[in-house]
């Protein structure tokens, strides 16, 4: 009875909207047991089935009435949010067989690859996963792959504590003959996990997802494909998004694609393609060349895999691992790919919902140092300044990284820069750069620049060498500037981030001798709020309240 109850306190979410199901829609879902049949009995395929559940079809998601769930129910609820930051309660009710759909382009459909592919074996990572989402990571790879391109999945067990994934996961793994649990015995970190799970393969190709994703139809021949005409290729498929509300399957649409990125925090970003690479591709499916990747899922030759190096174990937990593998593909003789017809979707999450210790951002903050250190060459200036020259952290010994780098003849970061990313912003010759600080409440300027946050209002927080949010540049063309986001003004009052196009460009700001921070628009000063908590732009009145300390620091270019 309580299942049933589950289902009356959901409703179907449809294409990001929650609209009812029509006759229809109901008949067709009905029909699709008998469709089912067919597919089990195609020989090439794994011999799993879908559900024939309604729920959860074609990637639909499900949204939790929270009012009409009894006080059991409401505390599973939050349990789930507060155990995984995401709905688990929402993911529980869908299969963890559901069928997601064909999310591929009709060019895609028509592809015809090669006969002879390379086998390939998936390694999959987790720490305390949700059963039901782990499970519907695993269900999506065997109810899409070709038996003969699929060998093994891997599952690594970073030291979960949760029950559900000891000895009850142990006897779900023994069910299948291709799947297999390995145990890392102690927390180790997505890259030794990663790498225990890489030193069982004994396939071609390698292939790394998250615990959180869900593979489409079609998804794995696009890129064992890319990687049988070259292995030196990194082939990363689209990464739709699982909502983690919802569970709402939603694919990217590749006539809006776009590539990876990265900015002087050492993070990666989306940035939109080039018109130099649209101009490259003959086809809306052509593969995009990317100059990083987002880590979630990709698939790498074994051999190069090896050849680089693998990753670099002195890096501990997470962090810049995807950046690391990224430039030296790149510098080292390869290639990175987006390929549009490979669709799998990943869940973003907003935050981690597991502890990295009490010094989380200095582990992050010590691998970030590592890769800058091994592959960056002098803009590793760039990430010192970001982080406040706030360096002194022992990264461990780096010299059989630096000793692989010259064994492989790898290019400079300088090539890197100027042959695969030359639109990424070089802040040199910058007027001031740093922290800038109110005189009057030794607060600072504090905002997030991601696309998605832009036109909001900058805040004032207390100054931290670990809020990387606070840094900003006076360029040497006097916008205030952090990557691609640049301060400005919206309305009389109102100071906000906004897009560094032509029109931020033009916005643009003296830092005087009396550290006032002034408009060139219309002479008025940069100050704050009366309730102290965020900025505004208003006359100049020489009080301490528009004074502002800004380290007058500029990182100039060497020859």
């Amino acid at each position: 009875m309580e299942r049933s109850a589950n289902y009356f306190n959901v409703k179907t979410v449809r294409n990001m909207s929650n609209k009812s199901e029509s006759l229809d829609d109901i008949k067709e879902k009905a029909e699709f047991k008998h469709q089912l049949v067919d597919q089990v009995n195609i020989p090439y395929r794994w011999a799993t089935n879908y559900s024939n559940s309604t729920v959860g079809y074609k990637g639909e998601g499900v949204s939790v009435d929270v009012s009409r769930l009894s006080p059991e129910q409401k505390q599973r609820y939050d349990d789930g949010w507060k155990k995984n930051a995401f709905n688990q309660y929402a993911s529980d009710i869908i299969p963890v067989n559901r069928y997601v759909g064909d999310h591929r382009h009709d060019l895609c459909r028509k592809m015809v690859y090669k006969e002879n592919l390379p086998e390939a074996s998936v390694v999959i990572i987790f720490h305390n996963e949700a059963w039901s989402v782990l499970w519907r990571t695993v269900y999506s790879i065997l109810n899409t792959s070709p038996s003969h391109l699929l060998k093994d999945i891997f599952l690594v067990d970073d030291a979960s504590t949760q029950g559900h994934l000891h000895q009850r996961l142990t006897k779900e793994v023994d069910k299948f003959s291709n799947v297999h649990l390995l145990r890392t015995g102690v927390r180790s970190g997505l890259i030794k996990a990663r790498l225990l799970g890489f030193s069982h393969v004994n396939t071609t190709v390698a292939i790394f997802l998250d615990s959180h994703c869900e593979c489409s139809d079609g998804w794995l021949e696009p890129l064992l494909d890319k990687i049988a005409n070259c292995n030196r290729t990194v082939a990363v498929p689209l990464a739709d998004e699982i909502s983690a509300e919802t569970f709402q399957f939603n694919p990217v649409n590749i006539e809006y694609m776009h590539m990876g990125g990265f900015d002087f925090d050492l993070n990666f970003n989306w940035r939109p393609v080039p018109q130099e690479e649209l101009k490259r591709r003959t086809s809306i499916i052509d593969s995009v060349k990317s100059p990083t990747f987002l880590g979630c899922c990709f698939a790498i030759s074994v051999d190069f895999f090896k050849h680089l190096g693998t990753y670099d174990p002195g890096y501990q937990i997470w962090g810049s691992e995807n950046l690391e593998l990224s430039f030296k593909t790149w510098m080292c003789g390869g290639s990175l790919e987006i390929i549009p017809c490979s669709h799998i979707g990943h869940m973003f999450r907003n935050t981690m919902p597991y502890s990295w210790g009490d010094n989380g951002m200095q582990i992050l903050i010590k691998n970030s140092l590592r890769l800058a250190e091994v592959w960056m060459d002098d803009f590793k200036r760039f990430y010192h300044d970001r982080i406040f020259y706030n360096i002194k952290f022992d990264i461990g010994d780096i010299t059989d990284r630096k000793k692989l780098r010259r064994s492989l003849k790898c290019h400079s970061f300088d090539w890197y820069l100027k042959n695969v990313y030359p639109g990424l912003f070089l802040p040199y010759n910058s007027q001031a750069t740093g922290h800038i600080r109110n005189a009057a409440t030794e607060l600072c300027i504090e905002s997030p620049v991601m696309g998605f946050m832009m036109y909001r209002e900058v805040s004032l927080k207390p100054c931290s060498d670990y809020a990387f949010n606070q840094h900003w540049t006076l360029t040497e063309d006097n916008t205030i500037r952090r990557d691609e986001g640049c301060l400005g003004y919206q309305g009389p009052h109102s100071f906000v981030v906004m897009p560094c196009n032509p029109l931020a460009s033009q916005i643009k700001w003296t830092y005087s001798q009396a550290n006032l921070i002034i408009s060139h628009q219309d002479n008025r000063c940069l100050g704050i709020s009366t309730d102290r908590t965020t900025v505004n732009v208003k006359p100049c009145n020489g009080g301490s309240q528009q004074v502002w300390a800004w380290p007058r620091r500029t990182l100039k270019k060497r020859s």
